[in-house]
């Protein structure tokens, strides 16, 4: 009997392992193993249909009882569902609204395991699950830069993909660094969590190679043009600026001034007409066609609101309309689609869970603040930039239900709020001792 469990829990670590480390190749790699196409629905890559495989496995060594995060992860499926069968009620069955449906389902799944495997595996050795985290996204930007160099215009990129059956129908991007997610605007927004990573790492250990990692990561975000992404990381900055006295003391560093300046002048040098164009989009932005279709796009979608207010036109039953308005699957506004997909009650409700998990969580980061300040500085930083993103980010570029944002939020989230309640419920113990 003693062997069958031990053997049990030598099997759990390694399904645990193996799940691990897909998650690792699925930040890193991004949309490049993008093998498996479909005409009528979108691409997907062997990696994440691996992961989500390993975290149905995992999930099944991982469940010993009905807790209060599993029946919440059920009340958000549950309206997904049906929000998704009203859909298909008043429009009909729609193939694309259905495997949106199933895939947000799966994505926050998936982010709640590999959230939950974390604390298996690391348990409150936070810095070196950052560690992991940077390592991956280290190597996707990496990567990134290669790209960046050698495939200036992106669309040449997506006919050099072609060649490897990798299918992808992408915006064209002169001298932008879209990395292996294939987009720079979702990148610059990606891109302050490794920094928030690599910069909260260097005020604790004061390594230099993690001062480097934050000037690294900002540089790859500044060439991505990314208005969104780099106005994200300004509000960002100005938050750390005015709760750290470390913060200005790690940016003022010598050889960091030193490698900064030099990282600049390349930057200008090599992407001058860009720089220049950044500029002149930003400046003139009330004639921009980006930002003016953006704001087109928004009204479009107050007026579609107008007409569903209530029950909403269905999770993902957006696709009906925009598909013919504009060519896309939703529309740039994450709020605004949620609002239109779910209706007013629905999104009320998920809201109003969303705000009270927020205020939970952080309420539980300062209660560490005695016994473990670096967890609960990281806790408040990643909640204060998941409020940017929620409501500024994600205004412009629809990526609350990104993948490559989305699994990593939820699974990081998943292992602050499993460490804050053993650390709250070991201290509470000490206390009644």
């Amino acid at each position: 009997m003693q062997n069958l469990i031990v053997r049990r829990i030598e099997l759990k670590s390694t399904i645990y392992l193996i799940t691990f480390f897909l998650f690792g190749v699925y930040l890193s790699l991004g949309q490049l193993l993008r093998f498996i196409y479909s005409e009528k629905f979108i691409s997907i890559s062997i990696s994440e249909i691996a992961l989500y495989s390993f975290c149905i496995v995992s999930f099944g060594f991982m469940v010993k009882k009905i807790t209060k995060e599993i029946i919440i992860l059920g009340i958000v499926f549950l309206f997904i569902s049906l929000s998704n069968f009203y859909g298909i009620m008043i429009h009909g069955w729609n193939e694309n609204a259905t495997f949106y449906a199933i895939r947000l389902i799966t994505l926050i799944f998936s982010g709640y395991v590999l959230g939950k495997i974390s604390f298996y595996l690391y348990g409150k050795d936070v810095k070196s699950l950052l560690d992991f985290y940077l390592k991956c996204y280290f190597i996707l930007a990496l990567i990134g830069f290669a790209i960046f160099i050698l495939f200036p215009d992106s669309s040449s990129f997506w006919i050099f993909l072609e060649k490897y059956h990798i299918q992808y129908v992408g915006d064209p991007h002169f001298k932008r660094f879209i990395s292996p997610y294939f987009d720079p605007n979702f990148y610059g927004i990606i891109a302050c969590i490794p920094f928030i990573f690599s910069l909260s790492l260097g005020q604790f250990k004061k390594e230099f190679k993690y001062q480097f990692l934050s000037w690294f990561f900002l540089v790859s975000l500044i060439l991505t043009g990314s208005r969104s992404g780099i106005g994200s990381f300004l509000i960002l900055l100005f938050y750390l600026f005015f709760n750290s006295n470390n913060v200005m003391r790690i940016l003022r560093n010598l050889k960091l001034t030193l490698i900064l300046v030099i990282m600049f002048i390349v930057i200008v040098v090599w992407n001058l007409s860009q720089t220049m164009f950044f500029l002149e989009r930003s400046i003139n932005i009330h004639a921009d066609p980006s930002a003016t279709s953006r704001f087109s796009d928004f009204q479009f979608g107050v007026e579609i609101f107008k007409n569903y207010p209530i029950f909403g036109l269905g999770y993902n039953y957006l696709i009906l309309f925009t598909r013919e308005h504009t060519g896309l699957s939703a529309l740039h506004s994450s709020i605004l689609v949620n609002l239109i997909s779910f209706g007013v009650i629905f999104f009320s409700i998920i809201m109003a869970i969303f705000i009270v998990w927020w205020i939970n969580l952080n309420k539980k980061c300062k209660k560490l603040k005695k016994d473990d300040l670096f967890i609960s500085q990281l806790g408040r930083r990643m909640l204060f930039y998941l409020l940017i993103v929620v409501f500024f980010s994600s205004q412009f570029n629809h990526c609350l239900f990104y993948p490559f944002w989305l699994i990593p939020m939820i699974a990081l989230f998943t292992y602050l709020s499993s460490y804050a309640n053993e650390s709250l419920k070991n201290h509470s113990f000490r206390i009644s001792e």
